[in-house]
């Protein structure tokens, strides 16, 4: 499911209602590790995603922490983006996709840094024209991540924007790459869900100063894909956060500077949208707004059509799923998780809580006009078929990763009529 077309209209569809306060964030423990002076690595984690396991009973991961990796600015260990040696192996110029890259040298191969409370401003970073971005290796790499220093650019090329991170939010599909579900190209900078301020540009339309979010897609907006509204699928794609750092230096939000390329929507935000409520726009929320561009419309007073609906997931796209079906006129709104803590924040955006100890007797077979797939867990599409109406929409939103061979036939789509989208 492409976010790449919600984020055009997304603030449209936000006001700052659809998000509700979280809980304080836990103490994390201090890791004594290495003495240098900080850095700030703009990164706060939010509610998981789509991206955990519905089968997952575990208490909700979604409680906000900065993750402050302690380290000096300028250590041996620092390896500049734009300047690497030869030999240096984090050097991805003769790296393939998938590929894993030869063994650090000694300098490099150190433990991850730790957490800390205190941080160096990225501005400070920014006079000294440095960033610090952390780097993926591989999920089976130990490490598999180290921080980095990288070289600010001097000069934008035509239609680059240079932003300070201000916050990034970790995605589901985040998770499922730590976890080694998906494998993008590595070495690389993960995450693509952040908001900042506009340090510099090449952007008549994009000011020096301005808060912005920006498209998880650069695409060239000009090949036959991108003409038929695809530009996720751009033939000359670079994607934030999954793209090789030597095909696009700091084009991930797990730094302290993002370089927005040619074709990244860029999209100003409004002074009532925090950092909180900013960060997940261009992925999350944008995600469910074009998801519901392809929901069928709810009937006119007196008419028959689309009024119940089933969210399977009450992660961040679950919740924002939720408010947005009720606001375009659903009457009923199920939405299943396993983790009782989530569904306890369900009814606030506007949906019915359900378990799925008790979901055969709350929704009826064939009583759902749209079921949306949300939790990234194959083992519910089965319960989605009973639940849907003959002649219903099936979304699959959340199974972003390849562990998502499906226990359906084609018989039981046909006999009902479905729609999958």
């Amino acid at each position: 499911m492409t976010c790449q077309s919600g984020l055009l209209e997304v603030l449209g569809a936000s006001d700052g209602k659809l998000w509700k306060p979280r809980r304080s964030p836990p103490r994390m423990p201090a890791d004594g590790g290495e003495s240098s002076p900080p850095v700030f690595l703009s990164a706060v984690r939010t509610d998981n995603d789509d991206g955990e396991s519905a089968a997952d009973e575990t208490p909700a991961k979604g409680r906000e922490f900065s993750f402050l990796w302690q380290t000096q600015v300028n250590t041996a260990a620092s390896v500049s983006v734009r300047s690497r040696p030869q030999t240096d192996p984090l050097s991805s110029h003769s790296l393939q996709e998938g590929q894993t890259p030869p063994p650090l040298p000694p300098s490099a191969s150190r433990t991850p840094p730790a957490m800390t409370s205190g941080a160096i401003s990225p501005s400070i970073l920014e006079k000294a024209g440095l960033a610090r971005s952390l780097v993926f290796l591989g999920q089976k790499r130990s490490p598999s991540y180290v921080t980095e220093t990288t070289k600010l650019p001097s000069d934008l090329a035509d239609g680059e924007v240079l932003v300070r991170v201000e916050l990034a939010t970790i995605c589901g599909s985040d998770l499922h790459t730590l976890k080694g579900l998906r494998k993008p190209p590595y070495p690389c900078v993960l995450g693509h869900e952040g908001c900042g301020e506009v340090v510099a540009t090449q952007r008549e339309e994009v000011k020096v100063g301005e808060r912005v979010t920006w498209g998880v897609c650069a695409s060239c907006n000009s090949c036959f894909l991108c003409s038929l509204g695809l530009q996720n699928k751009c033939l000359s794609l670079l994607k934030c956060g999954q793209t090789l750092i030597s095909a696009a230096t700091l084009f991930g939000t797990y730094t302290t500077h993002v370089l927005c390329r040619p074709g990244t929507p860029i999209v100003s935000l409004p002074p009532v949208l925090t950092p909180k409520l900013a960060a997940p726009i261009n992925c999350a929320l944008a995600t469910m707004v074009h998801a519901l561009s392809k929901v069928p419309p709810t009937p006119k007073v007196g008419q028959l059509g689309a009024q119940v609906a089933l969210i399977q997931g009450a992660g961040m796209l679950g919740m924002y799923g939720a408010a947005l079906l009720k606001e375009a006129g659903f009457t009923k709104v199920f939405c299943v998780d396993v983790n009782r803590s989530r569904l306890g924040r369900v009814a606030e955006f506007g949906g019915i809580p359900v378990h799925p100890e008790h979901e055969e007797e709350l929704v009826e077979a064939d009583s759902v006009d749209v079921v949306m797939e949300v939790c990234g867990h194959k083992n519910v599409i089965p319960q989605g078929i009973r639940a849907l109406r003959t002649g219903g929409t099936y979304m699959l939103v959340g199974l972003v990763h390849p562990d998502s061979n499906l226990d359906v036939t084609a018989y039981s789509i046909i006999q009902k009529c479905l729609t999958i989208v």
